[in-house]
């Protein structure tokens, strides 16, 4: 390989031109939910369930009893404490 030049870089044009072969062999298939995985949607800011007052929200998988319950107010949408939020939303998602 050459400087600058990264196996996935040089791997790329090899995978797309094979996809493009076999595209038809291989029809879209929906991933099926696993047992005990919710999927919730929440907002961005708080980590709660997302309301009409949210700005960004995110369609997220949770173990079932793990997703957030309470739903943000219809106010802004935002939190007191951003950094706590996304602590909050990591911990609910992990």
């Amino acid at each position: 390989m050459g400087r600058w030049e990264t196996g996935s870089r040089a791997a790329s044009p090899i995978w797309v031109a094979y996809r493009k072969q076999v595209e038809e062999d291989y029809p879209y298939e929906d991933f099926p939910q696993p047992k005990g995985i919710v999927m919730a949607k929440v907002d961005g800011s708080t980590g709660k369930l997302a309301g009409p007052g949210s700005r960004e929200s995110y369609f997220l998988p949770f173990k079932e009893g793990t997703q957030p319950t309470e739903m943000v107010g219809s106010g802004s949408g935002g939190s007191s404490d951003p950094g706590k939020a996304g602590d909050d939303l990591f911990k609910q998602i992990f």
